[in-house]
Parts: structure tokens; sequence; C-alpha cells
């Protein structure tokens, strides 16, 4: 009678294992595991109906080794496209919240096209916290002159991670250094217009 319990024990035990394998590896896949690893299959996902597909085939463009330069239109097409999704990224173990248009200003961050810049100034504006923040921080990484107006702009908000981040993308840019002062970083942004 031992002997069938303990059978029975290891297989329950072994089912559970394999049950719990199955849902942590495979049913829970994140971007980094979508199929959508060359540049065809990703443009194709960002005309997906699912917001969930939109926003991993924009995160899987930004990672790409090769900048895709071609879906750099399509990317700029998704700045309006604020529908929640929960993914995860890379190997992260936990779902976040984003949505396809956080991870299109994430990618055009890491792809770098100066063909972004006009569309993200004119999302600043209005847009979320979290999208403002996304789009400081790729005006950041882009590194265009087009930016620095805006990014002084951004210094008058009553949002501390904003003016903090603004004045960290314009040190970046202009390698100039007024901190969050918006009156010394006008001065400075009048001077350079001048000459």
């Amino acid at each position: 009678m031992k002997y069938e319990d303990n059978i029975y024990t290891v297989i329950g035990i072994a089912l559970f294992a394999g049950i719990f394998f199955f849902l942590y590896n495979f049913a829970g896949k994140g971007c980094s595991h979508s199929n959508c690893s060359e540049l065809k299959e990703c443009v194709d996902q960002l005309k997906s109906n699912s917001a969930q597909k939109r926003a991993c085939a924009a995160y899987n463009l930004g990672k790409m080794e090769e900048k895709p330069l071609d879906a750099v239109p399509m990317l700029i097409d998704m700045l309006n496209d604020v529908q929640s999704v929960r993914i995860k990224r890379g190997f992260d173990r936990y779902y976040s919240l984003s949505s396809p248009a956080y991870e299109a200003i994430t990618a055009l961050g890491e792809i770098k096209d100066r063909r972004a810049v006009e569309p993200l100034i004119q999302h600043l504006a209005g847009s979320s916290q979290s999208l403002k923040l996304a789009i400081i921080w790729t005006l950041k990484d882009i590194r265009d002159d087009r930016a620095i107006g805006p990014l002084i702009d951004s210094l008058t908000k009553k949002d501390d991670d904003i003016t903090r981040e603004a004045s960290r993308a314009l040190k970046e840019i202009t390698n100039e250094d007024f901190g969050e002062d918006h009156s010394k970083w006008q001065e400075w942004w009048s001077q350079q217009g001048s000459q």
C-alpha cells in the first residue's frame, strides 16, 4: 500500500511540475518571445488588430541590431495608439502596463531617426505623464536641436519628474547645465538664436 501511495504522489508532483513548467515558459510569453524577429514580420504585426501584438512588434523593432529605418513612419503613426496592454519586456518576470504608443516612442529612441523629432514634439504637450517622459527620453537619445525649445517649455510644468527629465535631456543635447531653471535656459536659448 505504501508503494502505491508513493507512486501516486510522485505522479501527482510530476504532473503539477509539468503544468507549472508549461504555464511559466509558454503561456505567458512576453514580447521578447514573440515570433516577430524579422523586419517584415514585425512591420506586419504593427498592422495587427491586437494592441498587444502592435506593442510587442514596436518593442522588438527597437531591439533589432540593424536599425529598421523603413518602420519609422509606421512607428510615428502609432503615437496616438494609447490602448492599454500588459506586456513582458525582454526577460522580465512580470507583466507591466504599456501601450503601443509607449513602445513605439521607446523604439524610436532606440532607432534615433530624426524624422521622429517633429511628431514627438507635437505629442509632448497633450500626452499622459508616462508618454511625456518617454518622449523626453527619446528626444534626448535622438539629440536634435529642434527639441531644445519644447524641452525648455517643459521646465515650466508643475510635474517634478517632467522638469527633472527635461533638464537632463537639455544637458545631454546642449552640453550646457542650467539645472531646472527655465529662465536661464530661455536666456541661453535666446542668445543661441542671435548668433
